[in-house]
């Protein structure tokens, strides 16, 4: 059902009588909303991510269009096809002969995973996440024009904000049908209607009192995507009651989803934005906002004190008793290893799996690589490196360090981030502008 949904969503803007940047601008929102909201979804056929598709379409009207390409990032994309081969070269050759966890092999929870270790391979999946990456990469900077364009990026940050409001809304409404009906199984009809399974799970599972929910279409650790909802709430000068409705609510969806991860995540993020924001602006009424949403929070942690220490014991315990957290941590020392034995290039992209997004992206393709393709971003995106967007960088860095999949450092919701943090320091730099036009006409 996505997957025509979304194919008639392409040809009506394909073939729709409008400029072909009006078509392209079009068809960028759709690859952020697609893999912002439907990543865990492919095609039942082909068995590609449904965002792979609109990216593909962009690819090609940038082409047609003869988008403009700038020499910089150009060279940093050859640079960094050699750095992704390196590692496959030495996987052909036989340099790389340690037994990893591999990627195709394993999921986040699994008993065995030390009869899962396995050489690295040139097989489909390493060929699969080589192309999307270089794939991903050519969208990036075919699309610098698009990426640049005051007036698209404020209408593309406003729809990404009503889409999560939407998501918000429906996963609450999930969990409030669940409950009502005892733990109605709602997973496997959300299989049959959208293609897709969360965490392979077939039933609800029974977390903080409640059955939790799966609407969000992604996995459930990756819910802690929500900051890039707080990042556009950190671009308003003064957030409104309405603001603080919204942060409240979005707390309340990602307990739905029972996920104590982003749970966690979130409780951090929005604290640290709401005070943050309550400093720089020093307004009364905010601040007994805020003081509300701590203590209700407070609350939450204090009524669940028991299941959350619970649940932080079994991550720093030693014991190999099942559960996910101690198989979790065994994945990500596993990862630690391949970033020790191949720190540079790494082991090769599809191949180590850990349960870190940056654990698993640093064994995957090096430090070398990691570097390109934040410097690809970064001359695209033309972001600001101030003290502010540095914090938010940071922060988005240890709610990533939760996610697991490597197709998440591979797929457009990076570049939104991107975007979105961009545009946090532009009005610092329209200010400057001013500053220095106005000196311009006072020395005139």
């Amino acid at each position: 059902m996505l997957s025509v949904f979304l194919l008639l969503s392409i040809i009506y803007i394909v073939f729709n009588r409008t400029s072909i940047i009006e078509k392209r601008k079009k068809i960028m929102i759709v690859t952020l909303v697609t893999t912002l909201f439907f990543f865990s979804s492919a095609d039942p056929f082909i068995g590609l991510p449904l965002y792979m598709y609109p990216m593909l379409i962009s690819i090609i009207l940038a082409v047609i269009d003869r988008a403009e390409i700038r020499k910089s990032t150009f060279s940093l994309l050859l640079i960094l096809i050699v750095a992704l081969l390196l590692p496959v070269y030495g996987i052909i050759i036989g340099t790389v002969n340690e037994p990893y966890l591999i990627l195709k092999e394993s999921n986040t929870d699994t008993l065995n995973i030390y009869n899962q270790l396995i050489i690295p391979t040139i097989d489909f999946t390493v060929v699969k996440h080589f192309i999307f990456f270089v794939l991903y990469i050519i969208f990036v900077i075919f699309n610098h024009s698009i990426v640049n364009d005051t007036i698209f990026v404020t209408e593309t940050i406003k729809i990404v904000e009503k889409c999560y409001k939407v998501l918000f809304i429906a996963i609450i409404s999930e969990w409030i049908i669940v409950n009502l009906l005892s733990g109605f199984n709602d997973r496997e009809l959300m299989d049959f209607i959208f293609s897709f399974k969360t965490l392979n799970m077939k039933a609800n599972w029974f977390t903080w009192g409640s059955y939790s929910v799966a609407l969000c279409f992604t996995e459930r650790s990756t819910m802690a995507i929500v900051f890039v909802y707080y990042l556009i709430i950190v671009k308003k000068e003064l957030l409104k009651k309405s603001d603080f409705f919204w942060i409240a609510l979005s707390f309340v969806a990602v307990y739905c989803t029972g996920s104590s991860s982003a749970l966690v995540a979130v409780i951090i993020f929005v604290m640290v934005i709401l005070f943050t924001t309550i400093l720089k602006n020093k307004n009364i009424g905010q601040l007994l906002l805020v003081s509300i949403i701590s203590m209700c929070v407070i609350a939450f942690v204090v009524a669940n004190f028991d299941v959350l220490l619970n649940k932080i014991m079994i991550f720093i315990s030693g014991e190999s008793s099942y559960n996910s957290g101690f198989y979790r941590i065994q994945s990500i020392e596993l990862g630690f290893e391949a970033i020790k034995n191949h720190p540079l290039f790494g082991v090769g992209i599809g191949t180590v799996y850990a349960h870190s997004m940056l654990v698993q992206v640093f064994a995957n393709i090096g430090l070398i690589g990691f570097i390109i393709t934040v410097m690809i971003h970064f001359d695209t995106c033309k972001f600001k490196l101030n003290l502010k967007n540095a914090l938010l960088v940071l922060m988005i860095v240890i709610i990533y360090s939760g996610t697991s999949t490597l197709q998440k450092f591979t797929s457009p919701e990076i570049l939104l981030v991107f975007i979105i943090l961009s545009c946090c320091g532009q009005k610092d730099v329209d200010k400057n502008l001013q500053s220095k036009r106005c000196l311009a006409n006072e020395n005139r």
